[in-house]
Formats: structure tokens, sequence, C-alpha cells
């Protein structure tokens, strides 16, 4: 069994790449329903059999006619993608995507720090050193193999289904990439209102732990007692003790095993990427 809605075009890709802002101006189109939920992640769920009326709530106020849009970056991260195509195939075989993707090394420090940032609400303790990083959360290199992950959508729905689109190109003119996002799926770009400002989350306003409060975290009582805090007491707090501290505008730590892990398997993906965009193999000067 799968949800009765059937959707029409789904934002699947990729994290960190903007998806968040794209969605949100698509959805001031009159002609485009988006669901409240930022990321519905229906397809990719482990409760997949369990959520099929939620999913079917979230469109239920969608007016007769609009086009109805799913933007859940989960759909082409690499431990979802090959079920979730499968599902959205069965419930959705005409759909459309759209991915969005931006310098891959860019993205990767955008999940670093990220994660870092956020992980303080779980009582994870990320790494500092990028190879420990990557090797403890693969996930941050593997969902930038854009172009394995688009030719897996491209295998199953068709080259015409998936448009591939820069951040870059976005940030640049985002009337012109919303244009294109608009005939993609099938609604008159004329009726969507003039873009608003591209707003981004901020890499160099994360927050990550020091040195010391990390040491003070090895201690379980003290990790639980900072975990039960908000995220952004986390910040107010330790931010005012100097125990966390933004990332602001200092490089991040690349050391050699990371790069040539970086060279050897996202570059050459980045490239056909691009050239599945028709975009130079230098655009993002790799």
């Amino acid at each position: 069994m799968t949800a009765k809605v059937r959707i029409d075009f789904m934002v699947a890709g990729f994290a960190k790449c903007g998806t968040t802002s794209v969605c949100a101006a698509l959805a001031r189109h009159p002609d485009i329903f988006m669901s409240d939920v930022k990321e519905p992640r229906y397809f990719s769920s482990r409760e997949f059999d369990q959520r099929h009326r939620y999913y079917e709530k979230l469109y239920e106020n969608a007016k007769p006619g609009q086009k109805l849009g799913d933007g859940s970056p989960s759909y082409s991260g690499a431990a979802n993608a090959e079920v979730s195509i499968q599902r959205i195939k069965a419930n959705n075989s005409d759909c459309r995507f759209i991915l969005i993707a931006r310098n891959p090394r860019k993205r990767i420090e955008s999940f670093y720090r990220e994660l870092h940032h956020s992980a303080s609400r779980w009582g994870v303790l990320p790494p500092f050193a990028m190879q420990d990083f990557l090797e403890a959360h693969p996930d941050a290199w593997e969902n930038a193999m854009f172009y394995d992950r688009a030719d897996a959508f491209i295998q199953a729905f068709g080259a015409d289904a998936v448009l591939p689109i820069l951040l870059e190109d976005f940030r640049a003119d985002s009337e012109g990439v919303l244009r294109s996002c608009c005939e993609h799926i099938g609604v008159d770009p004329a009726r969507l209102p003039p873009p608003e400002a591209v707003h981004l989350n901020v890499g160099t306003e994360k927050y990550h732990d020091t040195q010391f409060l990390r040491w003070l975290k090895r201690s379980r009582p003290i990790r639980r007692t900072i975990t039960r805090m908000p995220l952004q007491r986390q910040n107010n707090v330790l931010g005012a003790l100097r125990l966390r501290v933004p990332f602001g505008d200092k490089p991040l730590p690349w050391d050699e095993p990371s790069e040539q892990l970086y060279r050897d398997r996202v570059v050459p993906q980045a490239r056909r990427f691009l050239e599945l965009c028709g975009k130079p193999a230098d655009y993002w000067q790799l």
C-alpha cells in the first residue's frame, strides 16, 4: 500500500545545497502546493508503511489543479536513494525531479559545520580532524557523489524527468533558475512572483565545541545535562562562557588523507555532474 496522493514533482536533493530555498521560492507560485512540513521524508522513511495517512494529510489543503511538490533531499541520500526511488516509482511513475548541487568541497564543509553545530542536542561528539570526521560520518562525502545520485533517478525515470541545477546559478540568477524549474514542473513561469532575497544557512554562524568543552563532555552526566538544554540556550550559555564558539571565517582542517579521498572519489563525480548540467569541467575550480 502507498499513499493515494500522487506527487507531481520533488526537489529530491541534494542535502546542504539550497533545497530549502528552492522549495520556498516555488511554494509562492499559485499553481504549486508544497506541504507545510519542510521535509516530509515519506518515501525514505523506515516507517513508510505506517505513514500513508500522514502523507495524505499534508496535501489535503491543495486546490484543484495545483501541482503537488515534496522537498525531501533524503530521497537522494546514499543511504536512502535506492529504496526511495523504488517507492516513488511504484506510486508516482511520471513524477519529475529537481536536483540542486553545489561545489562539493563546500557541501562537505557545510555538513561538517552543521553536524558540529547541531549534534550537541543529541549528545553526539563528531571528530574535529577531517579524516576522522569523514570516516565516522561517511555520508558527508558519499552524499556529495552527485552524479551517481542523479544517474539513479535518470535510470529509473528517464533524463527528461530530471532537472539538475546548481546553487551557484541560483544565487547569481534565482529568477532564471526558477523559470527553468517552473517549465520543468509544467507551470507558467510568468505566474511566479518576483523572487525574494535568497536566504541560506550561513555556515560561519554555526557553533562548535571547544576542545575543553569536548573534554568535559566525556563525562556522561555532564553530557546528558548539556544535551537536555535547547540548542539555542546551549549556544547562549556556553557561548558566553567561551565553551562553544562560532566557526567564523577560519578554514576547516583538511588533511592529506581527506584531500586524497576528495580528489579520488568526489572530484570525478563532480565533473560528470557538471557535464550533465552543461557546465565546463572547471566551473567549480575543483
